[in-house]
């Protein structure tokens, strides 16, 4: 289905993090932070499943350095990525945003252009320099260059999207799946 919608000079490649037991994300995206540093990269978390709108919707936003893919829903739990905005401006990204100052939810898939990608891996090599640097998500990094004001957010509401943290998860995340391959099949809006 990507490949539908995919420029044709699209890349995938996989890269095994041997430091998975002991670092949080930001360890992963460590070690391919020259990835990252491309003219436009999609960094997305290995547990999101997303309908090709999704993914559309982000492929058309506006150029800016840092892209992050947003829903909204009408409350959030605890373990929610939220996220705080000024217009599409994203402000603050955390899972422990103040109730009043939530405006949506990361999905966990994020876009980067010109320069972007290098100031997130300067980010990420400032973070691990720190002495909790290992404990810290990867958008914590993207909350630090959300304060220059050069990180936007896209809304997908309306278009389907799930993610797996919890075997609870799994049968969602099949419905949502299978709703995608027959639309008689009630959909799945929204995430966790």
């Amino acid at each position: 289905m990507v490949h539908a919608i995919a420029p044709a000079r699209a890349t995938v490649r996989t890269v095994f993090n041997p430091f998975f037991s002991v670092a949080e994300n930001i360890g992963s995206c460590f070690l391919v932070r020259d990835l990252l540093q491309a003219a436009e990269t999609i960094l997305l978390n290995g547990d999101t499943l997303f309908e090709t709108a999704v993914l559309r919707h982000l492929l058309s936003t506006p150029d800016c350095p840092i892209t992050v893919t947003i829903d909204r829903k009408p409350t959030y739990d605890a373990d929610d990525m939220k996220v705080s905005l000024d217009g599409t401006r994203l402000t603050a990204i955390g899972k422990t945003l103040p109730v009043g100052s939530t405006h949506g939810e990361s999905i966990g898939m994020l876009m980067f252009r010109r320069d972007g990608g290098e100031m997130f891996a300067a980010g990420l090599e400032a973070a691990l320099r720190q002495p909790d640097g290992l404990g810290r998500w990867y958008l914590s990094v993207i909350h630090t260059l959300a304060q220059t004001g050069v990180v936007q957010a896209r809304s997908i509401e309306g278009h389907a999207w799930g993610e797996i943290d919890y075997p609870d998860d799994l049968a969602a995340a099949e419905r949502l799946v299978r709703a995608w391959g027959n639309p008689a099949i009630a959909t799945v809006a929204g995430g966790n």
